[in-house]
């Protein structure tokens, strides 16, 4: 209920991470359980949260700007897809590695991108 990882939660208790895994193995009920309690913290900070909001503009738009999609600000990263070399000659092989990179720069800019709504 701390919010403790498992490896935090068994030193707490002064048990072995073997012995908890095992346990777990054995009992699909506590295994679920554990799994659920770890969110008590997120629980307790979001209630305090919601009770916050009432009267109070700034935690209000907080809460719209990181709870809720539509009011969530809207960011673009653009780049150019360039790599600068300073005027450098570069030979067919270093030219094809920068040509390479530049390339898997832009598809992670773009998957970047659609993760993000």
């Amino acid at each position: 209920m701390n919010g403790f990882t498992d490896k935090m939660a068994c030193l707490y208790a002064n048990i072995s991470e073997a012995t908890l895994y095992r346990y777990c193995g054995e009992n699909e009920v506590f295994r679920e359980r554990k799994e659920i309690l770890k969110d008590t913290p997120n629980l307790a900070a979001q209630n305090e949260l919601v009770k916050g909001i009432k009267g109070n503009i700034s935690q209000a738009r907080w809460w719209a700007e990181h709870r809720m999609p539509d009011f969530m600000p809207k960011t673009k990263v653009e780049h150019s897809g360039k790599i600068e070399t300073d005027g450098a000659v570069l030979s067919p092989a270093a030219r094809a590695v920068v040509t390479e990179y530049e390339e898997k720069l832009r598809q992670t800019i773009v998957e970047d991108g659609k993760k993000k709504p």
